[in-house]
């Protein structure tokens, strides 16, 4: 007795169910990912709006502290008074001001070849990314 072999051009690829939930699991989870950032999206006023609330509950909190005071830090706010003195005498007579004069004088002072550290190219940190016009690339 000869047995019979199905062809395989006849059946279902097998484990073709499993396959098929998961690409359906993977394309669903894609859609998710791709629509979740649009329905949060934030609009312009709503972020003005924000940043007024911010703004202002420190205005009311500390009431004799403008905004601009605010970049000062922690000196800024009335309970660190003494603290913001001492830094004010501080500031006068900055602990750094000769160690600047220092740095100054070195970065002026000529190489072998006499080039100065001026002439030398800026770190890649400072240049890059460059945007080209021409080509229309971001490099």
């Amino acid at each position: 007795m000869e047995r019979s072999i199905p062809h395989p051009v006849g059946r279902a690829f097998p484990g073709g169910d499993k396959m098929k939930n998961i690409l359906t699991a993977v394309l669903v989870a894609g859609a998710f990912v791709i629509g979740a950032p649009a329905a949060n999206a934030i609009s312009e006023a709503e972020i003005k709006k924000d940043i007024k609330e911010f703004q202002s509950f420190f205005l009311k909190r500390f009431p004799g502290v403008t905004l601009a005071e605010y970049s000062d830090g922690v000196n800024a706010l009335p309970q660190y008074a003494e603290r913001r003195a001492n830094w004010e005498l501080l500031m006068e007579f900055p602990p750094y001001e000769t160690e600047m004069d220092k740095a100054a004088e070195e970065w002026a002072k000529p190489f072998a070849n006499g080039k100065t550290f001026d002439d030398c190219d800026l770190a890649a940190g400072n240049v890059y990314p460059v945007y080209d016009a021409a080509t229309d690339d971001l490099r």
